[in-house]
């Protein structure tokens, strides 16, 4: 049979960032439970450095041991255990909606690969598996999870598929923003959803709740006919068709840079984004009022605006950001544009998932 590798852990650079950590550890303990009432694993494995609620049976393997963090290398560490052969991995925060029959179905499918890699998305996987672990036993693998697959099939040593695009298989929690849409979907464990929604004690009194009453005003306005709704950033086609699909909206999609970090554009200081220009000739403020006289509401993936800047805020950073939260944070790009959204009513600030899977999961 399969084995589950479920991947969750880091250290909290600070306390949005371990707010945020908390709501995982019990997103990923809902995700070994569900694992576990599949009956499709042979073996269970966490990889983890936190204190996570594991179900009897799992195995909890110890990451902080481990030095800097790498994920190739720690992968391809969990899986030289010779009791593993086919398996399927996924990170803490994946697949949250999925219910125990969803994961059965993957690994079934998996198992039926011959040695294919299935992933979620092939340019970006939050999960992926395969009944053959041979290549992912390999020192030179990515830093991280994301990368992996796309890594292994652009040099020959797998073959890469993707799965069909589904709202839930796309959703994974990276960021607050991701957890707050988590938050007001009916399907949430209620125990994460209070994780979610107590916030950090750092920002200011009430930014949670302004947050969260942003993005449900958008999700009130996907469910009205012929609301308009602006999507900026990493905005793929499965989900402007899954919008369509599930909504009578009009969408307005900006869309740039997808697989940014997949190709290391981010890094090498060559993204690029019209947002970026707009911002040049009009101040933060200013670029995100005109596009709000022109719409309803706003999803704003602001990575790529910062990456096409040179900014490189820290993940505490950009999580104050997404929330809000300027008062906190140091001088720079980001602060300005946590500011102009915070000051701007209907816009809403995220990573990759909120103009991918999270603006379908509010669409649902």
């Amino acid at each position: 049979m399969m084995t589950m590798v479920v991947f969750e852990g880091g250290r909290p650079g600070g306390p949005v960032e371990g707010w945020l950590s908390d709501a995982r550890s019990g997103m990923a303990s809902a995700l070994l439970r569900k694992g576990a009432e599949s009956g499709a694993f042979g073996r269970i494995v966490l990889l983890t450095d936190k204190e996570v609620d594991a179900p009897a049976g799992v195995t909890v393997l110890d990451s902080s041991g481990l030095g800097p963090f790498r994920f190739g290398d720690a992968l391809a560490s969990v899986l030289s255990d010779g009791g593993i052969s086919g398996f399927c991995y996924f990170s803490g925060g994946a697949v949250p909606l999925w219910s125990a029959e969803d994961l059965a179905r993957f690994a079934e499918s998996v198992e039926r690969l011959d040695g294919a890699v299935l992933a979620n998305n092939a340019f970006s996987a939050d999960f992926f598996g395969s009944a053959d672990k041979s290549p992912f036993i390999a020192k030179d693998l990515p830093s991280q999870d994301n990368s992996v697959p796309i890594y292994l099939s652009e040099r020959g040593r797998a073959k890469l598929l993707a799965m069909p695009y589904t709202v839930e298989a796309g959703f994974d929690i990276d960021t607050p923003t991701d957890a707050l849409i988590l938050a007001a979907d009916a399907r949430c464990d209620a125990s994460v959803k209070d994780r979610i929604l107590k916030g950090p004690d750092t920002i200011p009194e009430g930014r949670i709740g302004l947050c969260f009453e942003r993005l449900m005003e958008i999700k009130g306005l996907m469910h009205r006919d012929f609301s308009d709704i602006s999507l900026i950033g990493r905005v793929g086609p499965s989900a402007i068709l899954e919008l369509n699909r599930l909504t009578r909206c009009r969408y307005r999609a900006f869309s740039e840079e997808r697989g940014m970090r997949s190709f290391g554009r981010d890094q090498e200081g060559t993204a690029r984004t019209v947002m970026a220009g707009l911002m040049d000739l009009l101040g933060e403020k200013g670029a995100l009022e005109l596009l709000m006289s022109q719409t309803q509401g706003i999803l704003f993936d602001d990575r790529v605006l910062f990456a096409a800047k040179g900014a490189k805020p820290s993940a505490e950073e950009r999580f104050l950001s997404d929330l809000m939260a300027w008062e906190a944070m140091p001088e720079g790009l980001p602060r300005r544009v946590a500011k102009a959204a915070y000051e701007v009513e209907g816009v809403n600030l995220g990573g990759h998932s909120l103009v991918n899977s999270g603006a379908a999961v509010l669409a649902k």
